[in-house]
């Protein structure tokens, strides 16, 4: 049965951890490696230095400082002989014993899947012996002795929390706090046990504990031993899984139809007259035929994208074509959030005649150009599901910085499992009208092009907020996830989109 050794904190002090690795190892040795958690690094110091090498494997994450000859961009890296940093986030695997490594320090309420660095965890086929992390995870202490001290909210994450509830180790050592403490063992969702430790900063003069050694069976998974009693797991799950979901059962009245006012001439779009193609104000004449045919929950409210509308707010406008326009979002996620929105009331964009779809890409491809000036990508959403308001079309615009842009769609595949949501991949393709189904879908189009497409079942829901919770993620601002935290004032909209308007028309010309 392998043993290990774990330390915590060395804010820069490999070089002494190396040597008691080496005295433990020769007087109660031999061990399979060692383990370092917390602030490997020290604030403010340069190039990490390492001795010339250590005589058991050693393995450590980062905390919120990394040291000079460290990227945060770098995987997994040799340091010197038989020294590695884990990278932001991996597994090793040590005689069987499979280790999760983790190094960062995320805001608090930042959940796992929102999170690129946690995607290679989350993903795991099975279960980890061992999760090693900077932070806590948030709520450890639910249900059992709290620790000596209260500490600060960034000490704990949600990240962890996730990950722990989702991967299921047997042992999670974790530092940064300067604190020792050692939870209960509490169950996994697979009724093994799994037990939380936290330890002081290495060589520290409150005596706190600072390293730990234990030995564990490979893929043990074991309920706990006779005589240890494990508490419930302080961790909910994100989401209720799919069977335990409240179904509400559509309504069942049908749509309405109903006039609302224009500034446009009678019989031009938004009026209250039929066109040539069989519209009438807000109803359309074959919405949804297909298996998943539901209707609004309320019909009869007045609609936010129609020009001329009560709830028409013009002073987000930024361009406005023949067939389209293009307007601020409310509550925007960064002064790039936009919306391109059909002139016409259609439920869907896949009920875009060509020339309207046209002039949509057309706004696609502006846009594009205009990000990429500002070293940002662009990303394109639509949501095709009932909700409580008027049903209008429209495609949710987002800017993300190119260097987060990599690991987008593991993002938005990580959060979908959460949700119990399965994406089907398109590949080069602009009209996504050709892809998404009649019914209700979310579809995502990438920055290279790519299209994921989810598929709304009967009776099916599909949550509100998704797209800009995955994008809150990429984006590492968990807090922007719901758009009311963004909220602006009028006078502050009208500034952004002015602003907008500028940059906008600079790649029109």
């Amino acid at each position: 049965m392998p043993k290990f050794l774990v330390f915590s904190d060395a804010e820069g002090q490999i070089d002494k951890i190396v040597a008691k690795v080496s005295a433990l190892n020769k007087s109660h040795g031999p061990f399979a490696a060692a383990l370092c958690t917390g602030e490997t690094a020290a604030e403010g110091d340069g190039e990490l230095a390492t001795p010339e090498g250590c005589p058991i494997p050693l393995y450590f994450v980062l905390g919120k400082h990394y040291p000079s000859n460290i990227d945060e961009t770098d995987g997994a890296k040799y340091i010197g002989h038989n020294i590695h940093f884990a990278g932001r986030s991996g597994i090793i695997i040590v005689q069987g014993i499979k280790i999760g490594c983790l190094s960062g320090s995320f805001p608090p309420a930042m959940k796992a899947e929102m999170c690129a660095e946690a995607n290679v965890l989350l993903q795991q086929p099975s279960s980890l012996d061992v999760l090693i992390t900077a932070q806590w995870p948030q709520d450890v202490q639910k249900g059992a002795q709290p620790p000596s001290k209260q500490l600060p909210g960034q000490a704990f994450s949600r990240v962890v929390s996730d990950i722990i509830h989702a991967a299921q180790p047997r042992y999670h050592f974790c530092g940064t706090a300067g604190l020792h403490y050692e939870r209960a063992p509490f169950l996994n969702p697979d009724g093994s046990s799994c037990r939380v430790i936290a330890l002081g900063r290495f060589g520290n003069a409150e005596k706190q504990k600072a390293m730990y050694a234990f030995n564990a069976n490979p893929g043990d998974r074991s309920a706990p031993a006779q005589g240890i009693v494990a508490t419930p797991s302080p961790f909910a799950p994100t989401v209720k899984p799919p069977s335990q979901r409240d179904s509400q059962p559509p309504p069942a009245a049908g749509f309405s139809r109903w006039n609302i006012s224009s500034n446009r001439q009678a019989g031009g779009r938004g009026s209250n007259q039929h066109d040539q193609r069989g519209r009438h104000g807000h109803g359309h004449k074959d919405q949804f035929q297909g298996p998943n045919k539901r209707p609004r929950l309320d019909p009869d409210a007045p609609c936010w994208f129609c020009i001329g509308g009560s709830n028409f707010e013009d002073h987000l406008v930024i361009d406005i074509g023949d067939e389209s326009y293009v307007a601020m979002a409310k509550g925007p996620i960064n002064e790039y959030n936009a919306l391109i929105i059909p002139v016409e009331h259609l439920p869907s964009c896949k009920l875009a005649n060509d020339a309207t779809w046209a002039e949509m890409v057309r706004y696609m491809d502006l846009l594009r150009a205009m990000f990429a000036k500002d070293g940002f990508v662009a990303v394109f959403q639509e949501r095709a599901t009932f909700t409580r308001g008027a049903r209008h079309a429209c495609i949710q615009v987002f800017a993300v910085k190119k260097e987060d842009s990599c690991s987008m769609e593991n993002t938005f595949n990580n959060l979908g499992r959460m949700r119990g949501l399965k994406f089907e991949r398109v590949t080069d393709s602009q009209d996504w009208r050709a892809h998404v189904p009649e019914d209700e879908y979310f579809i995502a189009c990438l920055p290279d092009n790519s299209m994921l497409i989810h598929t709304v079942p009967p009776k099916g829901r599909f949550p509100t907020t998704f797209g800009r919770e995955a994008m809150a993620g990429v984006m590492k601002a968990p807090e922007k996830a719901d758009w009311k935290n963004c909220k602006q004032t009028h006078k502050e909209e009208e500034a952004i989109t002015e602003q907008f308007k500028t940059k906008f028309k600079a790649v029109q010309s």
